[in-house]
């Protein structure tokens, strides 16, 4: 999970992970940290790719992830005591993927209400000016079938690991995964859409994705 702004991001434990920002803020604070690297906020396919390998032998092998039972600390304040929580067992895995806090993830359904704009209108002309999909996942179906996307760990996985599974909507046009502690906190989680507002959504997190080539 991420803490600060675009001049500060940075990965540490035991500190409030949490944001009060608007998800347009928190894209283009992550498009800003390394344009070098293309860095941006992580689209909801990236996520599924960590699910599936989360879950994989490369992975936790089918065990279950430990959740974060504190939400506003990252790593529950020790990255070693609690390496159970990462994705691969050990503390070179990804922290904070099930409990936490929620965390925001680059996609956004594009039959939503005037908050995709209000909110989140850097996502949206980014896509509408690049015609590019390369930073964000963009659902456009009317329920969630039509939005299945393979790979997002979305529809596909609805259930595992007991995951919550309640898709983004007209009025919750963006996405949160994971989920915090007494949400159904699963890698599979995919909770219910949000406005993007910071003020609705303050306790909720994003993570950062950088293309090393």
């Amino acid at each position: 999970m991420i803490i600060g702004n675009a001049n500060t991001l940075k990965v540490v434990e035991n500190v409030d992970s949490t944001l009060s920002e608007t998800i347009g803020d928190n894209y283009t604070s992550a498009k800003a940290y390394s344009p070098n690297l293309n860095s941006h906020m992580l689209k909801n396919s990236e996520w599924g790719a960590v699910a599936y390998l989360t879950e994989s032998t490369y992975g936790r092998n089918g065990n279950i992830v430990n959740p974060n039972e504190n939400r506003y600390l990252t790593a529950e304040g020790d990255f070693i005591e609690n390496k159970k929580q990462s994705s691969t067992g050990n503390e070179t895995g990804i922290y904070d993927l099930v409990g936490g806090a929620h965390d925001r993830i680059s996609a956004y359904y594009s039959k939503g209400s005037s908050n995709i704009l209000n909110y989140g209108s850097s996502l949206v002309n980014d896509y509408k000016n690049s015609g590019t999909k390369k930073y964000l996942n963009v659902y456009d179906g009317e329920d969630l079938k039509l939005n299945y996307k393979i790979g997002d760990a979305t529809y596909e996985t609805e259930g595992w690991k007991n995951g919550a599974n309640v898709f983004i909507s007209s009025t919750g046009p963006f996405l949160t995964r994971g989920g915090v502690v007494g949400s159904s906190p699963s890698i599979f989680s995919m909770t219910a859409g949000t406005s993007g507002y910071s003020a609705q959504d303050s306790g909720v997190s994003f993570r950062l994705s950088l293309i090393i080539k």
